[in-house]
């Protein structure tokens, strides 16, 4: 008969390690991409910042057009 209890101490310990390596690697990966994106959202024109697109609904103001 298979020992439930034993298997789900066995796999909580191991996975607690894996899901805290996991997190980790998403939130720096995530955190590469959010600052990636706000980078090429904004092309440097001069000292103003112009934004590359807009999103539907979205009101340019006519200074950066």
């Amino acid at each position: 008969m298979i020992n439930f209890a034993e298997m789900n101490v066995r796999y909580r310990s191991k996975s607690k390690k894996c899901i805290r390596r996991r997190h980790a690697a998403r939130a720096e990966r995530l955190a590469l991409s959010n600052r990636q994106s706000a980078e090429s959202e904004f092309a440097e024109e001069g000292s103003q910042k112009v934004p590359k697109r807009a999103l539907p609904g979205t009101l340019i103001r006519e200074s950066y057009l």
